[in-house]
């Protein structure tokens, strides 16, 4: 479990996990004294207590790794910006995998069956 949740490189984090973990070209933007995740034409700030140890990636491209699980899926958008298309839904049982895109790339999203 800790290689899965700490992966030491994207190789590991790829390959560890059913699906695997979404591996995102991202960069780091400071306005404000805030700090934000692009990813696309997407915006996100980040929490107060994620900021110190990103400090040091602001103004870097980087890969951003979110695991299929750890997103969620809501009908409340606040930014028109972040509607995505979902491309695919795979039923693996009690639980879906919903596949879309940004910035051409590939995006895993886990979910239980029951949400849908």
């Amino acid at each position: 479990m800790h290689v899965y949740n700490n992966p030491i490189n994207t190789f590991i984090a790829g390959f560890l996990g059913t699906p695997p973990m979404n591996l995102l070209n991202a960069e780091i933007l400071e306005k404000n004294d805030k700090l934000s995740i692009i990813l696309d034409d997407m915006l996100f700030t980040l929490p107060i207590e994620e900021m110190e140890v990103l400090k040091k990636l602001k103004g870097k491209k980087f890969i951003l790794g979110i695991r299929p699980e750890d997103i969620r899926i809501t009908s409340k958008i606040e930014n028109e910006r972040m509607k995505k298309e979902i491309a695919l839904i795979e039923h693996t049982g009690n639980e879906l995998l919903l596949y879309t895109r940004a910035l051409d790339q590939e995006i895993i999203v886990k979910s239980p069956r029951q949400h849908w």
